[in-house]
Order: C-alpha cells, then sequence, then structure tokens
C-alpha cells in the first residue's frame, strides 16, 4: 500500500465481523470488589466488551508476525505511527464489539433495566458484575506443593459468547483491497486470541461471518444504502466462505484420545452432578457455557472443565526433570536438604516451552510455545454411564489405631472418563529441547505423570487409547 490517507477516499470497505468464544475471555477493568482480583471490562449497560484498541493491538501485532520483513515495512505504512515529527495515520478503523443478546443480535445502545432483564441471557451477563465468574491461579513448587503467595484469581466472560464488531478500510481501489483480506485471514488464524491471560488458553474465538459493505463516498444512494445499526445487516453481502488463510502463521496440533486409569478431579468446584442427597465436601471445577442452536441462543449450561493449564503445569516440571537427566544436573549428598535446591530455577527448555517471566534486571519475559486449550465435558453424558460418583476419605489416630472424630470428608470424582486433549505448537520446538519434550509428553500419555487433585491419592493418571508416535 503506498498511498498515503488523504481527507477522502473514494471508497470504504465494511466488514462486519461475528466472532464466538472458543475459550473463556479475561478483558480486565471495571470495579474490582472483594472476591475477585481483576473484573471483566464491561459497556454503559455492565455487559461484556472487547475494545477497539485491543482487536486493533492484537491485529497489528500478528499483522507484523506473518507479514513484514526487512525489506518490506508494510505494518506501519497500513496500521499507522508515530515518530515525533514525521509519522502517518492508518486507513484502518476498528469498533469495539458488541456482545449479543439472546436473539443472536448485537446488543446496541443504551438499553433500559427492563430489557436487560427481560433476556436470559443479558440478564446473566448482567449479573457478572456481582457475582463474577472466576478462575484460580495457583504455582506448584518443587516440592509439589503450592508456592506462598502466588494464589490469585480473575473474572471471566464465559465460553460461547458471541460478538459483533466492524472493521472500515478507506482506499480508492474497488475490489476489496489485499491489506483487508490479509487481516480477515487473520482473524481466522488459530493464532487469533484476545484479551489477558491468551497465552495461557484464553481468549480463543470461531469466526460465525464476515460480511462486506462498500460504500462509494461519489455516490450518495451508496453512502444512504449503509446501514448504521450494526445490528442492521441489509444490503451487506456474505463472504465468510471466500477468505482463506493466505499467511506463513502455523502451529502444529497433535490430538490424543486419553481414557483416565481411575479417578481424577480438577480444582475445588461448587456444584454436584453425582444426585447424592448429601453434597461431597470437594468438588470437580465446573464453569457455565452458552450454547446456540441453529444460530439462535438455546441454553446456559454447567460444564465440568479441565483446563489447559492443569496439564501445562505438570509437564513443565516434568519437562524440567528430564531435561536435568540429558545435563546430568544430579541432586548431591551436599545439597539434597538445602532449600535453595528448591528455589524456583527453571531450566532453558521450560521457558522456552512454556514461557517466561520478565526479570527487570536481567532479561525480558516472553510466552511459550506449547498450548493446550480448555477441555469441556457434559456431566450429564458421565452421569449416565455412572462415571461420576463419590469417595469417602477418614484419618486415623497414630495413637490409637481408629478414626479421627470430625475427620470425615468425602470427594466427588469423575471415573475411568474419556477426555480428548489437542497440544498446539505454536512453533516448532528447538533441536536441543526436542528428546526432553518427546519423553515428557511421553509420561503424561502413558500414565506415568498425574494432573490435578488428589495426586497422592492415586488420581489424575491416563493413558492414551491409541498408538503415540515416536
Amino acid at each position: 500500500m503506498d498511498e498515503k490517507k488523504t481527507s477522502v477516499m473514494q471508497y470504504e470497505h465494511v466488514v462486519r465481523v461475528c466472532i464466538e468464544s472458543s475459550t473463556p475471555l479475561s478483558i480486565q477493568g471495571g470495579d474490582i470488589i472483594n472476591t475477585e482480583d481483576a473484573n471483566i471490562l464491561t459497556d454503559s449497560n455492565g455487559l461484556p466488551m472487547i475494545p477497539g484498541k485491543t482487536l486493533r493491538g492484537t491485529l497489528r501485532a500478528l499483522y507484523k508476525q506473518a507479514y513484514e520483513n526487512p525489506e518490506n515495512d508494510c505494518t506501519n505504512k497500513l496500521w499507522g505511527y508515530q515518530d515525533t515529527a514525521k509519522g502517518q495515520a492508518s486507513n484502518i478503523s476498528i469498533d469495539f464489539a458488541v456482545v449479543h443478546d439472546s436473539k443472536n443480535s448485537p446488543a446496541t445502545g443504551l438499553l433500559s433495566q427492563q430489557d436487560i432483564t427481560n433476556d436470559t441471557l443479558l440478564s446473566y451477563l448482567q449479573s457478572l458484575q456481582t457475582t463474577p465468574l472466576l478462575r484460580e491461579r495457583n504455582a506448584i513448587n518443587a516440592r509439589g506443593a503450592v508456592k506462598d503467595g502466588v494464589y490469585y484469581n480473575f473474572a471471566i466472560a464465559p465460553k460461547g459468547l458471541r460478538y459483533t464488531f466492524e472493521i472500515s478500510y478507506e482506499t480508492n481501489e474497488e475490489t476489496c483491497p489485499t491489506e483487508l483480506t490479509r487481516i480477515l485471514s487473520l482473524i481466522k488464524s488459530p493464532l487469533f486470541r484476545l484479551g489477558s491471560y491468551h497465552h495461557k488458553n484464553l481468549g480463543a474465538f470461531n469466526i460465525i461471518s464476515l460480511k462486506h459493505y462498500l460504500i462509494d463516498n461519489t455516490n450518495q444512494e451508496s453512502i444512504d444504502g449503509y446501514p448504521c445499526t450494526i445490528s442492521n445487516d441489509a444490503n451487506f453481502k456474505d463472504i465468510t466462505d471466500t477468505v482463506e488463510i493466505n499467511h506463513s502463521l502455523s502451529k502444529k496440533e497433535s490430538t490424543y484420545t486419553l481414557n483416565a486409569v481411575d479417578f481424577w478431579r480438577i480444582g475445588a468446584g461448587t456444584e454436584s452432578f453425582s444426585g447424592i442427597e448429601k453434597q461431597p465436601d470437594m468438588l470437580p471445577l465446573s464453569e457455565p457455557v452458552i450454547e446456540w442452536e441453529e444460530g439462535n441462543f438455546a441454553k446456559i449450561k454447567t460444564m465440568i472443565i479441565l483446563p489447559g493449564t492443569a496439564i501445562l503445569g505438570p509437564l513443565a516440571h516434568r519437562l524440567d526433570f528430564h531435561y536435568r537427566c540429558e545435563k546430568g544436573e544430579f541432586v548431591s549428598e551436599d545439597n539434597i536438604s538445602s532449600d535453595k535446591l528448591f528455589k524456583e530455577q527453571r531450566t532453558d527448555a521450560t521457558n522456552a516451552l512454556f514461557g517466561k517471566k520478565t526479570d527487570h534486571e536481567n532479561s525480558k519475559g516472553h510466552a511459550g510455545i506449547i498450548s493446550i486449550n480448555d477441555i469441556y465435558l457434559d456431566p450429564k453424558t458421565w452421569c449416565a454411564k455412572d462415571k461420576i460418583g463419590q469417595q469417602i476419605h477418614n484419618k486415623i489416630s497414630h495413637h490409637l489405631g481408629g478414626t479421627i472424630d470430625s475427620a470425615l470428608f468425602s470427594e466427588e470424582l469423575l471415573y475411568q472418563t474419556e477426555v480428548t486433549i489437542a497440544i498446539l505448537e505454536l512453533k516448532e520446538i528447538p533441536v536441543d529441547y526436542s528428546d526432553a519434550w518427546k519423553t515428557t509428553l511421553d509420561d503424561f500419555l502413558n500414565n506415568r505423570l498425574a494432573i490435578g487433585a488428589a495426586s497422592g491419592r492415586g488420581h489424575g493418571y491416563f493413558q492414551a487409547s491409541t498408538e503415540v508416535p515416536a
């Protein structure tokens, strides 16, 4: 693109993009209340939204990664830049994304409280301001225990929400410009993720529709034909199937079907699915999901969740172990009891594959190249197969050999369930770490690495049901 933005270009290409979140979304902002460390950003109706600057920043970064090279400064030319006396405005404009209501229509404008209350989906989303949907995070040390001071939580917007936003591109070309086609291609990319914690599997989307309208600024009929309301798609042409991924950004995705060897449970949930009269003390993690049928809102359904981070954490620790074995870094008699041994000392392999926090003194942080999306399981399916039940525990006195009073507790568990996981390699695994990674993955897929809660009681082991490639 050689042209610079002038006062008025002849044409404006407008594309309305409808996307659906395939994982929860966390764009932080808004009021902070006592139950969470970071709340989600909402609009004037108290509904989740995606700022235009979030969309623009993400797409600009992906555009640079996909199309720029040392001989072609195409990113600044398209997206604009500031440089003291120099600089250039952008021909690209991106609006904020509006969440859809239960009629699958963008909830635009300032809505009355009655309108929100009468809409099942919007009333639920507005209630998240006072009773937020939370994700919890912690970190495990080398002794297998939770680290001090690293527990936190943050609010999320649930999986399945739909949003619509507009991209407009001013040009003198009547046909859809290459630059705009590239941007739409990036939205279709699996690397398109929005908001916080996108490197920890949040913020992924699927495209529902792409609709195009061409405004000819020299033709009053063309100008009048543009429907200003984002919920009105009259005169727009559907181009969803015509946009193809045409960039070099790629990923390797390996899918595995795993069967739990015994019991397993992730986290601490709040809802029981076993149908037992007295609710167990410890419950599997669950989360509401928005479901649509034939383009219309169907229901808010509670699903059991296996977060990708619950798998990434154990994999990172096991990778540390195997990489140290390769390098001959073993514990000696001199340091086996030293606390220094158990301080956070991640290996280069773990930093490369799973990311690294910023060290303000020595180095910059970066995201990892291994990603695992969250897995959602329908509790009704597994209840019907008698795969959800409870296990009762007690505590025995070391002195008397009998049960200690008030030490009886129960937990609800999933039993020998099948899960399918997709492990994404966003970049090629460096050769120096590939052997340790293959050994680590083999441990997880072959019943030698537990995930989730109560691994000390034998829970959380899985076996791949198909042969794992070498």
